[in-house]
């Protein structure tokens, strides 16, 4: 347990010369806990005391599934008073650390090949579709026009309008045929 607390990026206590304090996220979960019943080591012992019994067949398991729900209802409305005061103690977030906001890029919409409705974007690697090119993709034709690497170099890309998938969420796009 020691090695969790005092080493690796999320460790919740510095060490140096013997004296400890704690880090970012060891102040964070200071504070969420306090006067709660799962930051107290009496209640967490009990908790998994419970667990234990259940485990050897010598309790219920609603026993742990009450005990903890007891936790939760105590705790919760504690955690969540608590981190209206995070601010306090850790700072207020940085613009640089807050969550990235992408721009909406422009879309093209329209029938694909006499099917559903379809949008968009309409620009590819800083190629902006024409629109007789938008004709010929929403017709599920293949195109080719220039485009530009990440890396500032020029090509030609060839590909066609497909129904592609990102982190689980489904959107239709220009899919460049690398050769496969």
């Amino acid at each position: 347990m020691q090695a969790q607390l005092i080493s690796g990026k999320n460790a919740f206590i510095n060490e140096k010369r013997g004296f400890y304090t704690l880090t970012q996220p060891g102040t964070i979960a200071a504070v969420l806990v306090r006067d709660t019943w799962i930051g107290s080591p009496k209640i967490t012992k009990q908790l998994f005391d419970h667990m234990d019994a259940v485990g050897k067949l010598n309790e219920a398991p609603a026993v742990v599934v009450n005990s903890a729900t007891n936790v939760i209802a105590h705790d919760l409305p504690l955690i969540l008073n608590n981190s209206q005061e995070l601010a306090n103690f850790v700072g207020k977030q940085s613009p640089a650390s807050a969550p990235k906001k992408y721009k909406t890029k422009p879309k093209a919409q329209g029938q694909y090949q006499n099917g559903p409705t379809v949008e968009f974007n309409s620009t590819w690697s800083g190629h902006k579709f024409s629109a007789e090119e938008i004709r010929k993709l929403l017709q599920g034709d293949v195109i080719s026009f220039s485009a530009t690497s990440k890396y500032g170099k020029t090509y030609t890309a060839t590909g066609a309008l497909k129904q592609q998938t990102f982190k689980g969420k489904k959107f239709w796009g220009f899919k460049a045929d690398f050769g496969k």
